[in-house]
Formats: C-alpha cells, sequence, structure tokens
C-alpha cells in the first residue's frame, strides 16, 4: 500500500489563496494523501473553501480561539496520520510532482529525516535556494557551515512530529525554532528542484494574535532560558541571526533586561555587537519610511548550498 502523507495547513482569513493552494494538490501526482486545514478562528467563512473540494481527503478544523500558525500546525500534528507529512502555509502552491518526489526520495534516503525543495516566487520567478550538483545530503556537522537562512519547503518523517510534540512551548515569536531543534541532531536531503510556488502578494501573512507584543516579548524570554546552553556553546549562523531577531524585538519594546540578555550571548559567541545594532538601528528607520520591502526584494540574493 502507499505510503500515505500528512499535508498541514494552517489559515486565517486566506481565502483566494487557500483554494489555489489546496487546487494544487488536487493535482498532484502522488494521490494517498490527507489535507488537514487548521482554521485559526478566521472572521471570514473557510468551511466553504474545504467542503467545495468535494474529496473526503481534505479535513476541516476550526479553532475556536486564535493561536497563532505554529499553534494550528501543532492541532493538525496531533490528528494526522500518514507516516510522512509537510507544513503548507496557505498562500503556496505545490507543484504536481512535490508528494510524488518526497515520496521517492525518502524512500531511497533512509538516512535522512526529511526531503527538501525549493520555492520559486511567483512575482519574478526567482528560486530562494540552489543546489550545486543538484542534491546534496546536509548532516547537523554540515547544517552549521551553510545554515544561511535558506527558505524551502520540506516533507518529514513521522517520527519528527512525535518530537515536535514533545516540546512545552511553541514560541509564537520564534516559530522556526523547530527546525533549529531538528537541524541540531537530524539530516535532511536538499534537492535542487521547484516544489511549491511562494506567492509575496498574500495579505494577513501571519495570523493576529491578542497582545501580540507582549507574547513576543515572553516568547523571547523563554526561549533564551530554554536554549541557554545551546547559545552559549553552539557555533551556527541561524542561531546569531535568531539573537539578532529577538534583540529587535526587545528594542522595539524597549525591554533593556532582555537585550542585555542578547548581548551576553552575542559577546560569548564572539559576534560584532556595535555593526549589528547599528543595522538594527538603520533598518528600523527604513521600516518606518516603507521602504524594508521594496529594499529587501531588491537585495535578494540566490542561496547556494555547496
Amino acid at each position: 500500500m502507499d505510503t500515505l502523507i500528512s499535508v498541514i495547513i494552517p489559515v486565517y482569513n486566506r481565502r483566494i489563496e487557500l483554494e489555489k493552494c489546496l487546487k494544487s494538490l488536487l493535482g498532484q501526482t502522488y494521490n494517498n494523501f490527507e489535507a488537514i486545514v487548521i482554521d485559526d478562528a478566521s472572521t471570514l467563512e473557510i468551511r466553504d473553501i474545504v467542503e467545495n473540494m468535494h474529496d473526503p481527503r481534505f479535513i476541516y478544523i476550526r479553532n475556536e480561539k486564535n493561536g497563532g500558525p505554529y499553534n494550528a500546525r501543532t492541532v493538525g500534528w496531533k490528528i494526522c496520520k500518514g507516516e510522512y507529512f509537510v507544513n503548507l502555509d496557505s498562500d503556496w502552491e505545490a507543484f504536481p510532482w512535490m508528494l510524488q518526489r518526497a515520496i521517492q526520495l525518502l524512500d531511497e534516503t533512509p538516512e535522512a529525516d526529511a526531503v527538501t525543495g525549493m520555492f520559486l516566487r511567483n512575482e519574478d520567478s526567482l528560486v530562494f535556494a540552489r543546489v550545486r550538483k543538484g542534491i546534496k545530503l546536509v548532516t547537523p556537522d554540515d547544517d552549521v557551515v551553510i545554515s544561511d537562512g535558506i527558505d524551502c519547503i520540506a516533507v518529514i518523517r513521522r517520527s519528527i512530529i512525535d518530537e515536535w510534540l514533545k516540546k512545552s512551548h511553541d514560541y509564537f515569536a520564534l516559530e522556526c525554532h523547530s527546525w533549529l531543534a531538528f537541524s541540531l541532531k537530524h539530516s535532511q536531503l536538499y534537492i535542487d528542484e521547484p516544489w511549491a510556488l511562494y506567492h509575496t502578494d498574500s495579505l494577513n501573512r501571519v495570523s493576529p494574535l491578542l497582545g501580540k507584543n507582549q507574547r513576543q516579548i515572553n516568547d523571547c524570554l523563554l526561549f533564551l532560558k530554554d536554549y541557554d546552553n545551546i547559545l552559549q556553546s553552539v557555533p551556527r549562523k541561524d542561531i546569531d541571526r535568531m539573537l539578532i531577531t529577538i534583540t529587535k524585538i526587545f528594542l522595539k519594546d524597549l525591554h533593556w533586561n532582555g537585550v542585555k540578555k542578547c548581548l551576553f550571548y552575542m559577546r560569548i559567541r564572539n559576534m560584532a555587537i556595535q555593526r549589528i545594532l547599528t543595522d538594527i538601528i538603520i533598518s528600523g528607520v527604513v521600516s518606518r519610511l516603507g521602504l524594508s520591502l521594496k529594499k529587501r526584494r531588491e537585495l535578494t540574493k540566490v542561496t547556494w548550498i555547496d
């Protein structure tokens, strides 16, 4: 029997985008999947988009209280039945070969706990990351070197869900922490092949959350506490970037104790504190002027995985 893949799709108010996303799953060459749509307390009707697919593989669940995208994904993880799974944002469109290729590659590569394809950006067909020689198995040791903010889409083994569900916190402000935890001890296979279309023009990219600023502060403080040993001892670019992100959150809210904690870790990690703080201030000014998105697009470059 074909292996079941669970597709987890959190959504907030994205009717048009969600419909495109679900239709892209209908076009998959691999048919043994379930698509669990978690409506994160949308203020617009979402259920009908799912029901209009007229397909029992599509399952609708509604959170009555908004909890953010990571929380919504956790709801899906708890009920999914697949041996493999993929987190799919509601504004992504999967290319027809995505699930078929993922199954094939995971079956052929038992040493990898995830297989990772690339995004194609809708506005200019830019691929965010490329893999030299087409395919590469990245071990935790390799990831220390290449971790450079790679934006990709991965299909993952069931055992990883079980690990993530054991975590006591979801860190709304830092939902990428799950991938940090993954990459510290698991290998993944990168493939130089576009698997999904990434929409840059979508609205409501992240579910709103009441008291979001305070939630972000609390999440960041909790993250620093939970990852204290790693922050002090593991030299990785992605951890450096998370520290910079946390520092921005603290500075925005003038949370000086949080800033002091970040500076403590930055010194231990030999990060260029003065330059980082200058960049944070400049990026804040640029953002206030409304130029940040345009500037980011101008500076976007392909990340190569060697």
